[in-house]
């Protein structure tokens, strides 16, 4: 007589129940983005930052004196394998975040300032290119993307909350800002797009237009 099967045991052929998993899936993925980063628990960026933020602090110092190495066990790419210092990847992306900037402002950032890019975890004169950026955050970071995002939200009020200009908005009128956190997502996601565009328009665009001779 062949084993009966435990009845806590998923049928994995089963498609309904598949489906009920990737629903189930699903809702806390959405439960998750729905959760204001600055009604938890300060993370421990934001315990860090707390002792170095003041009115005089910009970003780009700020994430040069944070230590990463709490999160390097997170990195998926093995030793072996040649790949930017992982500790070095996440305080750059959290720069990133902290200034709402695009993938290309943080590759022209560091390769035009080699001391930041050192004192990150670069080689001064080697920096992350913008691609690998951009497949870092999609990649390599994936999992250690809630914690950054969520850590520059809280820095950023941190920071306003200490008169520091980390992540002061960039609209002019203070009075137009909207309120609620949905809506500062919003004008995050905005401002990024714009700066894409922007670096779209400069590494494709206008050097198109250069190339072109004048026509006779």
């Amino acid at each position: 007589m062949g084993d009966k099967l435990s009845p806590d045991v998923t049928n994995r052929s089963d498609p309904v129940a598949a489906a009920d998993d990737s629903r189930d899936r699903q809702s806390v993925d959405e439960h998750r983005e729905n959760i204001d980063p600055l009604s938890i628990g300060k993370l421990p960026l934001t315990e860090q930052a707390a002792v170095v933020v003041d009115e005089t602090t910009v970003a780009a110092d700020l994430v040069t004196q944070l230590e990463y190495d709490r999160y390097t066990h997170e990195d998926p790419v093995p030793d072996w394998r040649p790949a930017k210092p992982f500790a070095a990847m996440v305080g750059a992306l959290l720069l990133q975040e902290l200034e709402d900037a695009s993938d290309g402002w943080l590759h022209r950032t560091l390769d035009a300032d080699p001391e930041l890019a050192a004192n990150l975890g670069f080689e001064p004169d080697n920096p992350p290119s913008r691609s690998a950026i951009s497949r870092a955050w999609s990649g390599r970071l994936a999992e250690l993307r809630s914690t950054i995002e969520t850590s520059a939200r809280q820095i950023q009020q941190l920071a306003a909350e200490r008169g520091s200009p980390i992540g002061a908005p960039y609209e002019t009128n203070a009075s137009e800002e909207p309120t609620g956190s949905s809506k500062r997502t919003v004008n995050r996601l905005l401002r990024r797009k714009t700066r894409d565009l922007l670096d779209e328009l400069q590494t494709v665009v206008l050097p198109a237009f250069g190339s072109i001779g004048p026509t006779i």
